[in-house]
């Protein structure tokens, strides 16, 4: 997602990216999924702004939500806030999942939000439940401790 927009406190790029740097939409169950995002924020905002992304299912239940406050996150050299997110490798079971990317100011104000405008799959590698293939088994692998 590429935004054509010039507005203020705005999102303005989303990729999906291997670990090679490459646009990737599929990725193995045993990849890390790197979602890099661009965005302007003024000054004003900086301290109380946190950067949010939401996962969701292709039943479009909400696997988990991470935040940052934008205050911990670096700027590029056009002054603009450049950002990635790595989601750890043997998490998510395969499946379809979408983002959403928001700015807000938690319980009081949203920025900016693209909802769904990135997607990406991850594919059967493998893993302990690949003869469930195409069953519901949930959205995350927890590797548990048996004793």
């Amino acid at each position: 997602y590429i935004s054509e927009s010039s507005e203020d406190n705005d999102i303005k790029e989303i990729k999906i990216v291997n670990s090679a740097g490459e646009l990737a939409s599929n990725f193995y169950f045993n990849e890390n999924v790197i979602t890099q995002i661009i965005f302007n924020l003024s000054e004003e905002y900086v301290n109380e702004t946190e950067l949010g992304i939401r996962i969701t299912d292709q039943k479009e239940r909400i696997v988990f939500t991470v935040q940052r406050i934008v205050s911990k996150l670096k700027r590029n050299n056009y002054g603009m806030f450049q950002v990635e997110c790595i989601m750890p490798k043997n998490v998510l079971v395969p499946n379809g999942y979408k983002l959403t990317i928001a700015l807000h100011i938690p319980n009081k104000k949203i920025l900016s939000i693209k909802e769904d405008l990135v997607s990406f799959t991850i594919e059967e590698t493998g893993t302990d439940f690949h003869i469930y293939n195409g069953n519901d088994y949930g959205c995350v692998f927890v590797n548990c401790e048996w004793n």
